[in-house]
């Protein structure tokens, strides 16, 4: 719940305010066109592995930035803006079904769930960035997140097409989200 000028201890003890707090859900959970997270899907001007890269930002963006505690707090606090996060959730995921169905037909990418897909990019980097990870696993933040940044590309992308992926611009995009919590 929120408490004074703070909210629930978001990732590595940061506080936030409230207003900061709800001000980044309000931003994720505008369901309009053009919203963040449907810009890269919908954008064709990027080739599908640069909208791929995107996505992998996207969704690491979102599991830091609205923590399992931040979900719990607006689920009781503010019902109002939980269901419009659902709802925005809701898009996005059929945004990214259609964008990997039509990744698929082109053959760019390898026959996949697409629904799975999402389900373990959620599961995996809300694991991935509990400090408690880091310790178990022996790696570091950056590191854990390169390796799944990697694994996905893999598990998506038609070997043929691996290498004409820039994995830096993924790298620098990963370093840049992880200065922003520091």
């Amino acid at each position: 719940m929120f408490h004074g000028d703070t909210t629930s201890m978001s990732v590595y003890g940061a506080y936030m305010k409230p207003s900061e707090s709800l001000q980044i859900v309000e931003g994720y959970s505008r369901d309009r066109p053009g919203a963040e997270a449907d810009i890269a899907v919908n954008n064709h001007s990027y080739s599908y592995f640069e909208r791929f890269q995107k996505i992998f930002e996207h969704s690491l963006r979102c599991v830091i930035y609205v923590t399992d505690l931040l979900l719990q707090d607006l689920k009781e606090s503010y019902p109002h803006l939980f269901d419009n996060l659902l709802a925005a959730q809701h898009t996005r995921n059929k945004n990214l079904e259609i964008f990997f169905k039509e990744g698929m037909k082109e053959g760019y990418f390898n026959k996949i769930n697409p629904a799975l897909f999402m389900i373990q990019d959620d599961a995996v980097l809300r694991r991935i960035i509990d400090p408690m990870f880091s310790i178990q696993y022996d790696l570091t933040l950056k590191q854990a997140l390169l390796d799944f940044y990697k694994l996905k590309k893999f598990q998506v992308i038609k070997p043929e097409y691996i290498d004409l992926i820039d994995d830096h611009v993924a790298e620098d995009e990963i370093v840049r989200i992880l200065q922003t919590i520091s």
